[in-house]
């Protein structure tokens, strides 16, 4: 019995039975740990079902602090220390990218939640996204913004130093002009410090009926709150999904008299979320948004449906490797699944394709406005 005993204590070290991991990278870079919080935390509600999976697999949550010139070190070092079989993460495209092209070099499959330039998943083997990209939010904000809304004359405030804010202002664009619209003014600056009186000018001067803002959350707000008491009040405000709505985006706006009208993209409906109680009640129970003293709206909660729908995505691989004896990334490509935010496969690339939960906001909230494809 005491050599059994050694024995199986030598087998236990080495490592056979030990749990497969799963990294969580979401690093606090760019005022975005709310987000990245509440992604993991959907992501754990989506682990919960899969009580098979609970004794195999470990989520190990990486929360970098570090700038994105060190972001990869730490990145690689983690997986060389956990030796992961898959990674989730990232908010935002630029850490992304960092992740992403190390997944690459270590053929571990990756997938981002929220990450939205084409370039992120464009030409690679073991990376994927769980939303949209830019390309198609991009052109389907400029078809809405024609078709629905029935406007024709467009600016574009767009942020010069970000490849994602460049990116849709190109492609809104192409968009707009294809549809018969026309592009009056695409002003560039680097922050809302950077809207000076003569851009100002520039934007007034170009009598636009919509004003496209690829920017993030209290950028976005920022350049409204300045130009919303300048323009006409009738100008319509257009933003993308990195608007996100929500406490930050109309802390901007508390105490001044600033109103305005806009429209911008979301992960999740109202109407999804209304009809899914299960979910609310966990995030209900988990309490994720006591410290913010916010509505469980939807969209306060989108981070937590995307982080959701990523890991039912994931976790359904893992069982189907497991079941059919197949790498991961090749059940990965072989996995569909109906979330809380439209379905995600990738027969078509590696990117779903799926419909824009369009959102009405002004100063104090947002409601949804309707799914458009």
């Amino acid at each position: 019995m005491k050599y059994l005993f050694l024995f199986l204590s030598l087998i236990a070290s080495s490592g056979i039975f030990a749990k497969q991991n799963v990294l969580l990278i979401f690093p606090k870079l760019e005022n975005l740990s709310l987000t990245g919080r509440l992604t993991t935390a959907g992501i754990d509600i989506s682990f919960q079902k899969f009580q098979d999976l609970k004794d195999e697999i470990s989520l190990i949550k990486i929360e970098p602090e570090s700038n994105l010139k060190e972001l990869a070190g730490e990145v690689e070092r983690s997986i060389q220390k956990y030796k992961p079989i898959a990674i989730i993460g990232a908010i935002t495209s630029n850490t992304a990218f960092v992740i992403s092209d190390i997944a690459e070099r270590y053929k571990i499959p990756f997938i981002t939640p929220f990450a939205t330039h084409p370039d992120v998943v464009k030409g690679k083997d073991f990376s994927y996204r769980a939303c949209f990209d830019d390309s198609y939010q991009a052109t389907q904000l400029a078809s809405f913004a024609v078709k629905k809304l029935m406007k024709r004359r467009f600016s574009v405030l767009y942020n010069s130093s970000s490849s994602y804010s460049l990116g849709i202002k190109v492609r809104f664009s192409e968009m707009a002009k294809k549809l018969g619209a026309e592009v009056v003014s695409e002003v560039g600056v680097l922050n809302s410090a950077d809207l000076t009186n003569d851009k100002i000018k520039n934007l007034i001067d170009s009598k636009p009926e919509i004003v496209l803002i690829p920017s993030y959350q209290i950028e976005a707000a920022s350049l409204i709150a300045k130009l919303a008491v300048l323009l006409p009040r009738t100008v319509i405000y257009l933003g993308p999904d990195s608007w996100g709505g929500g406490r930050l985006f109309h802390k901007v706006f508390q105490g001044g008299d600033i109103n305005f009208e806009g429209y911008y993209v979301q992960h999740l409906s109202g109407v999804e979320f209304s009809s899914k109680p299960g979910f609310k009640n966990e995030i209900t129970k988990r309490k994720l948004f006591e410290d913010t003293k916010q509505p469980y709206t939807a969209a306060m909660v989108a981070p937590v449906a995307i982080g959701h729908d990523t890991g039912l995505l994931l976790f359904n691989a893992i069982q189907l490797s497991k079941k059919k004896k197949i790498p991961l990334v090749e059940a990965i490509n072989k996995t569909s699944v109906r979330g809380l935010t439209g379905t995600i496969d990738f027969s078509e690339g590696h990117t779903p394709q799926k419909g824009l939960f369009i959102y009405k906001i002004n100063k104090t909230n947002e409601t949804f406005y309707q799914e458009y494809r």
